[in-house]
């Protein structure tokens, strides 16, 4: 079979092998984007890694013109919502494929699938199979093993997997496919080597049939051990994924926690309308937080990694969505309300903002699963609104949890815990209770012997401190609000060993169809436990608002003298202040932000360019400078075997082999039977005459064989080096220029018998190493320079021939200098 078809037939199959690989990339986005962008990468790769073989390009040429492509075709196929007219690549586009390259593997672990509502994430699945397909595609064409091609295969799979998401439920199949079939065409490809390699006498048919068989067998093991061992890693149920051990980069205790903000709802807050709700059925809750860690002064939310909040788009890809759910929609609109806790938390499927900063809020929206809490970097304030769909399912009753343990999750250690909280919590545990009696014994106590106290009237503290906390239990009456009662209660669940969180949100006293104003006086905290196979039951160990301790007011004493009370001092006019228009200062801010993220994107991309340009332009300027030095510094002489010491670089780049030992009449006849037999036996452009070459001339008939070279220059270049070297007379500026234009013209004869890649070839520089003469004491150059291997006939030059680097003393010169 040729050997451009078994090439071709190997590219096949690395194909084959990278599209199913790229599977592993669709399920984290949700939608077909991932495979597109993946497959469209492969596209891009294997066409760059062919073109590089037709064109005979280098590995650097053919990497830089990956770049290009990169680049070029990025918009079209992983950004066509920023991209020109949908495909186009434009300023938005270069820079998103630059930032993501460097940036955009931290950003799709950091946030919630299904990621194609974000605009960047595609570039990874993009970027890791258009360099998996150019690395697959150049191995192929190009290296005699091409079954290192199955390494790139491997990375594009395991790549898919961990930057994935757990839900993959073609993961298993993918990973048996590629595993099945490489090995197979591993097997094969190696036998093909090896038939080649035998004797004939030994490749027979006993022998064929013999192989054959081992090949199938050892197929035969490497499917039953990928069955074997990739449900560990490919398990669509329990599957590793890189994400799950992900810190994201949002700090969420930045921001203060929302139950500091409870009284003020309560107070200050009481009869204004925070948002509005529509949609909400009896008995549900708008959900604001999660908080479940107490380190004595605030419940917070927990900086646990697994419970990190990610970012999300409009919709949110739950792992494990609980049983006899039901789908919840509400749509809200803020009034009153600030901050950046998302009221509506819980299982959320969706949450889409509308109005002016939609876009804004949405780019700044992060979520939770765990903790079943939102939050938008960019405050809620008066005006927004957005819709939610929630997952509820109906509260399990008593009879239900009875028999059920407490469930097994993870919990931060508390810290600074009151230590009336133990005992109390000793006191009330007492006999044999099941786990459900223990919550409720806890809840009940609380409820039943404790009296509501809110309100700015309110003879209770506000606040959950440890010395609050410790007061409100070793009180003869329990007095607080939602604040101090669920709090009490979770720390009293803890330290009985319950998994227990504090939940604060908002719901109404009495409920009514269709829209519900949700005011200051609505916001309520309770408390969550966890039980295996319910998850988390609400608890509210708060007694009702109307329960309060009774106390006698002392009558007033009779005062029957009147009291003259002087009228109070008039009010000072308040001093107007001129408030600080901050918009220029702002917008100064952002432009000057503006132009630092571009500088630093130019320099970015500058950078890039000049790691992969910067070695070729090092290697041309390299020469430029050999060749100026050889041009202008030194003797006359020096100057003029300069010139024919840069022909035979030019030669030495474009693989010419010249034997450093002969004379320079020797070494041009040598250097053009090189460049002719380069140029023999290839069609050229039309419209010239004499023998085909690569670039040299044509003729519809032109024999093969030895094309026609102008040998003149390079000839000329050689006697005029040899009369300034040998010649007694002196050499003026106009020969040494006539030296160096048949050198030029020289240099370009050779140049059409060598490829583009010639010219930033280093093997020039390799010669002058092997043939620059050791140095003896006291500075002087050895009389005769060493030479380097090459082809040719082995003729020992007279002394000053070519085969010296420097010229012989000339007749004024004294014996052991130089001037």
């Amino acid at each position: 079979m040729p050997a451009n078809r078994l090439r071709y037939m190997d590219l096949g199959v690395l194909v084959v092998m990278l599209v199913a690989a790229s599977m592993t990339w669709g399920p984290v986005f949700g939608d077909l984007s991932g495979y597109v962008a993946a497959v469209g990468g492969i596209a891009v790769g294997v066409a760059v890694a062919w073109a590089g073989y037709a064109a005979r390009l280098t590995p650097w040429l053919t990497a830089v013109f990956g770049v290009a492509c990169y680049l070029l075709f990025g918009g079209a196929i992983a950004l066509r919502p920023v991209a020109a007219a949908g495909w186009l690549p434009n300023s938005e586009v270069l820079q998103m494929l630059m930032v993501q390259t460097i940036k955009g593997w931290k950003d799709l672990l950091t946030l919630t699938p299904p990621a194609a509502a974000f605009v960047g994430p595609t570039v990874l699945p993009y970027l890791a199979c258009l360099v998996a397909a150019l690395i697959c595609g150049s191995l192929a064409l190009r290296a005699s093993r091409p079954e290192w091609g199955v390494i790139p295969v491997g990375l594009v799979v395991i790549l898919g997997i961990l930057f994935g998401s757990r839900q993959a439920p073609l993961a298993r199949w993918i990973g048996v496919t590629v595993g099945l079939i490489g090995l197979v065409w591993c097997s094969r490809v190696i036998e093909r080597r090896r038939v080649v390699a035998v004797s004939a006498a030994e490749a027979g048919e006993k022998a064929s049939r013999r192989r054959r068989n081992g090949a199938f067998a050892l197929a035969g093991a490497g499917a039953v051990a990928a069955l074997v061992f990739a449900p560990a890693l490919t398990d669509s149920q329990a599957r590793y994924a890189v994400r799950d051990h992900v810190v994201p980069p949002l700090n969420v205790r930045e921001y203060p926690s929302p139950l500091s903000d409870f009284r003020s709802y309560n107070d200050q807050h009481a009869s204004e309308t925070l948002f509005s709700v529509s949609g909400l059925k009896k008995d549900e809750r708008v959900r604001l937080a999660t908080l479940d860690v107490y380190d004595g002064i605030v419940y917070n939310v927990s900086t646990d990694p697994k419970k990190g909040f990610r970012r999300i788009g409009p919709d949110v890809s739950l792992e494990n969505p609980p049983a006899k759910s039901r789908p919840s929609k509400l749509s809200i609109s803020v009034g009153k309300y600030s901050g950046v806790w998302v009221p509506g938390g819980g299982l959320l499927t969706h949450l889409k903002f509308a109005g002016d900063r939609a876009k804004k809020l949405q780019d700044d929206l992060y979520y939770s699963p765990s903790e079943q809490t939102a939050l938008t970097v960019t405050p809620l304030r008066d005006g927004d609104s957005y819709r939610i769909v929630d997952l509820v399912r109906p509260a399990p009753s008593d009879r239900q949890l009875e028999g059920h343990a407490f469930g097994a999750v993870p919990m931060e250690e508390n810290t600074n815990v009151p230590n009336a909280v133990a005992a109390k919590t000793q006191k009330i545990l007492k006999g044999t209770m099941s786990p459900i009696q223990q919550a409720r014994a806890i809840e009940q106590h609380l409820k039943n012997n404790g009296f509501y106290a809110g309100g700015e009237q309110s003879p209770s503290r506000p606040g959950h401190r440890n010395q609050r906390i410790q007061a409100f239990l070793e009180a003869e009456y329990m007095q607080g609000d939602d604040e101090q009662y669920a709090v009490a209660m979770a720390l009293m669940a803890r330290s009985a060993g319950m998994p227990a969180r504090v939940v604060m949100g908002f719901y109404p006293d009495s409920h009514k169809d269709g829209t519900i104003n949700i005011k200051g006086r609505d916001a309520h905290v309770w408390v969550e436990i966890n039980f295996d196979g319910y998850g988390w039951v609400m608890f509210d160990p708060t007694p009702p608002r109307d329960k309060k301790l009774q106390t006698q007011e002392p009558k007033p004493k009779p005062n029957p003298r009147p009291i003259v009370i002087q009228p109070p001092d008039p009010l000072d006019q308040p001093v107007e202040l001129t408030p600080t228009n901050q918009n220029d200062d702002d917008r100064k801010k952002d432009e000057d932000a503006g132009v630092s993220r571009w500088l630093f994107y130019i320099a970015t991309g500058l950078g890039i360019t000049l790691l992969i340009v910067g070695p070729f332009v090092a290697v041309l300027a390299a020469k430029a400078l050999r060749t100026r030095r050889r041009r202008t510094k030194g003797r006359p002489d020096e100057r003029a075997a300069g010139a024919w010491e840069d022909v035979l670089d030019v030669a030495r780049d474009g693989r010419v082999s010249v034997d450093a030992r002969m004379t320079r009449s020797e070494q041009a006849s040598a250097v053009t039977d090189a460049v002719a037999k380069a140029l023999s036996g290839k069609k050229a452009p039309a419209g010239k005459k004499g023998a085909a070459g690569k670039k040299g001339a044509a003729g519809k008939k032109a024999p093969a064989g030895k094309a026609e070279v102008d040998s003149a220059p390079i000839v000329e270049t050689a006697r005029r080096a040899d009369a300034s070297v040998f010649g007694s007379g002196d050499i003026g500026d106009t020969s040494l220029t006539a030296t160096w234009r048949s050198a030029e013209e020289a240099k370009s004869v050779i140049r059409r018998a060598s490829t583009r890649r010639s010219r930033f070839s280093l093997k020039s520089f390799g010669a002058r190493r092997k043939s620059k003469p050791p140095r003896a004491g006291g500075g002087r150059r050895w009389k005769q320079a060493k030479t380097f291997k090459a082809s040719g006939p082995h003729e020992q030059g007279e002394r000053g021939s070519a085969g010296s680097v420097y010229p012989p003393k000339r007749p004024n010169e004294k014996e052991g200098t130089h001037e």
